[in-house]
């Protein structure tokens, strides 16, 4: 956005985006086992809200709307329900208290046609008779359910996720030793992403839940059905980086970063073809065949040829592999330019991305990286980059727009909410010298206006 005009420009061109999100090192980290914990103590079987539901059917169409959701953006990852504080157990290890509902798995139509049964019935679909309540509760068995759940569907892999739909602020306030030991059990699971959704307003985290979380912002205080949605919906959106690189600033000196994507292009699903006799898949083939002879031509056999200066030039795979990896990936800073020097630009390949330092793989680069975006800040500077994101992709100009952390107000009706935009650096791909681009400007969401820009 254009901070002078308010201005958003949007370029329409090719982008490289899917290229980024097609490759290996998006795909290995775009995975996530998500496990749905929901408490069925008597307390959850109470009016909440409204008094038209309670928190036990609020947290089901939560999980019903994330499946619908999931079944069509992410059929890949892994989900599942347990239910804890049940009269009847099921679960292989057998501990009691714990009813494995939808066992970790990817997403099918069955588990969303079980859901939704049991939410259009009054009883939940027999759930007393079928589950049964029951005051009684172990965490300590819950977190090492869900170390075993993670370990069986090999989810060694995937990002792991833990949402905890309950009411109680204070479990097991009077054992010692059973308290100690669920917080050993929870540290056993490794990297995890561990959030609370209370449907109490006198939730106190200090009482238990400080201990298995960093601060208070991983527990959640809906006010209705519909707040509790859009939060879920929020809390289920992945935020890992899309690839992870390093930032050279001088020569042998770099600090490392993770790219992030605010905003990504809608991709439909592939087709998959099958036989209209059998409805089985179709498997297809390519063969070549050389024109002269009719002989079969394998794949190690096949070359590039290309034409240069009248020459036709012979390459090799592994000669092709060579020429791709001959910049290698990472962002290097080329200079600095005044802030100025880019209002006129207003053919930045939109949406751009975000990088922020990762600590864990070099230690100080949050430190380095913090120092430079405020100098750039203060000195109205602006880094211009070659970028090369992944490997095998060609080099690209970018520059770094320094983002520091601000209040923002956005009225919703009679309510105002304050937004803080993180602190980092906004990166662009803009064109090279001599590059003629029709962009378009978005004025305002009612009408565009079609620009053409030359750029010495």
């Amino acid at each position: 956005m254009d901070s002078s005009t308010g201005r958003v420009t949007w370029d329409r061109g090719d982008s490289d985006d899917e290229e980024l999100h097609n490759s290996v090192a998006y795909r290995n980290s775009g995975k996530v086992a998500l496990l749905l914990v929901i408490d069925s103590t008597p307390d959850m079987f109470r009016p909440w809200a409204d008094n038209e539901h309670t928190p036990f059917r609020a947290a089901l169409q939560c999980c019903i709307s994330l499946w619908r959701s999931k079944i069509i953006s992410s059929p890949h990852d892994l989900v599942g329900i347990l239910l804890t504080g049940t009269e009847k157990e099921k679960n292989s290890p057998g501990f009691p208290y714990l009813y494995l509902l939808q066992t970790l798995s990817k997403i099918k139509v069955s588990m969303i046609e079980e859901l939704s049964r049991m939410i259009s019935s009054e009883d939940l679909d027999g759930f007393e008779d079928r589950i049964g309540s029951s005051a009684n509760y172990n965490l300590k068995d819950l977190f090492w359910l869900s170390k075993i759940l993670y370990e069986d569907a090999k989810a060694g892999t995937f990002a792991k996720k833990l949402m905890y739909f309950t009411c109680e602020d204070n479990p097991h306030a009077g054992n010692r030793n059973l308290r100690n030991d669920s917080i050993q059990k929870f540290r056993d699971l490794g990297p995890l992403d561990f959030s609370v959704v209370t449907f109490r307003t006198d939730f106190q985290y200090a009482h238990f839940y400080q201990n298995l979380l960093a601060d208070e912002s991983g527990i959640t205080f809906p006010k209705d059905l519909k707040s509790l949605m859009v939060i879920i919906r929020v809390k289920e959106r992945a935020k890992r980086p899309m690839c992870r690189s390093t930032l050279q600033l001088t020569p042998g000196v770099s600090v490392a970063v993770g790219v992030y994507s605010l905003a990504r292009t809608a991709v439909p699903p592939k087709q998959i073809h099958v036989n209209e006799r059998s409805n089985e898949l179709v498997t297809k083939s390519i063969n070549s065949f050389r024109a002269d002879t009719g002989a079969t031509v394998l794949k190690s056999e096949q070359v590039r040829v290309a034409t240069l200066f009248g020459e036709t030039v012979r390459f090799q795979k592994d000669e092709l592999a060579a020429v791709k990896g001959f910049v290698g990936t990472g962002i290097t800073v080329l200079g600095y330019l005044p802030r100025g020097a880019f209002d006129e630009f207003c053919c930045f390949r939109a949406p751009g991305y975000f990088i922020y330092p990762d600590e864990e793989r070099v230690t100080g680069s949050t430190d380095l990286f913090s120092t430079l975006l405020r100098r750039c800040h203060a000195l109205e500077r602006v880094p211009v980059v070659k970028m090369v994101l992944t490997r095998g992709r060609s080099a690209k100009l970018g520059c770094l727009i320094p983002s520091l952390e601000g209040t923002g107000t956005s009225t919703s009706g009679s309510s105002v909410t304050r937004n803080t935009p993180p602190c980092g650096f906004h990166l662009f791909q803009i064109p090279f010298s001599g590059y003629t681009n029709l962009c378009v400007i978005l004025h305002s969401i009612f009408y565009f206006e079609i620009i053409v820009i030359h750029l010495v």
